[in-house]
């Protein structure tokens, strides 16, 4: 079974439309990646994270992983990557977890904690994470169409903050 929130997707990020040509984000050069206990699948997530956003905000974008969430030492706005991140730092509900086998995922944001955005697949799975990056990345205008061809929106601008 695979789960895909798409209507918490399209306000992860405020986003206008989630189209090859939509406005990025005023805030999306001010995010910070975040992951904490992941595995291996989930670090590798969180970086490719962390170099398309950053292609895509101009900027590198830091990405901060921990081996324990409580110690996390990152300044608002975030994108949380993995099970562990989203719960702990973004108060995503763990029942989102529940029926996602090894692929499903999950998007969404809160503003419970700070502001936080999330993507993730469900505990343990090998590749639900990674499949929730490159989702995010697609709404926001990202066509990965080759190993050594990506493409970036074409008309990608950051409006005033």
């Amino acid at each position: 079974m695979i789960l895909l929130c798409a209507a918490a997707a399209v306000s992860l990020l405020p986003l206008a439309a989630a189209t090859a040509n939509a406005a990025l984000p005023a805030n999306l050069a001010l995010y910070s990646v975040v992951t904490c206990n992941s595995s291996e699948q989930e670090l590798a997530a969180a970086a490719e994270a962390a170099l398309w956003l950053g292609a895509l905000a101009g900027r590198n974008l830091t990405l901060v992983n921990s081996s324990d969430c409580g110690t996390v030492r990152a300044h608002p706005p975030f994108l949380a990557v993995g099970p562990s991140a989203a719960r702990t730092l973004c108060g995503m509900p763990s029942g989102q977890l529940d029926e996602l086998g090894l692929e499903g995922l999950v998007l969404g944001s809160s503003t419970t904690h700070s502001p936080c955005a999330y993507a993730t697949g469900g505990v343990g799975a090998p590749r639900g994470t990674l499949y929730a990056v490159t989702e995010l990345l697609e709404l926001l205008g990202v066509r990965f169409l080759h190993p050594e061809e990506t493409i970036l929106p074409s008309n990608a601008s950051m409006p005033p903050v």
